[in-house]
């Protein structure tokens, strides 16, 4: 099956501050991916990057074999909940059993 969502080696900072670096992952169209993490952790700027709100310092994000930048913003925000895009949920790590 083919990836419909693809990020590699993406990196992102505010100012000298890494907070992504080098994330790769790969979500197949049907999935459902859950992101959990701490404050911090750069859960929100994850999906900053995949609205294509901010840039990313370095990688790829590909959207059904198309780069995110030849996407509207528009369209990424208005058809990601009707799944032709993957389903992502961000959930704070204190929601999370261990």
């Amino acid at each position: 099956m083919k990836s419909a969502l693809r990020i590699e080696n993406l990196s992102y900072m505010y100012g000298d501050q890494s907070i992504l670096k080098r994330v790769s992952f790969s979500v197949s169209q049907g999935e459902t991916v859950i992101i959990i993490g701490p404050n911090g952790a750069g859960k929100t700027t994850l999906i900053k990057l995949l609205l294509g709100m901010v840039k990313p310092r370095e990688g790829q994000i590909d959207l059904l074999q198309t780069p995110l930048g030849t996407y509207s913003p528009k369209l990424l925000v208005d058809r990601s909940p009707l799944g032709d895009f993957p389903r992502i949920t961000v959930v704070p790590d204190k929601f999370v059993e261990r």
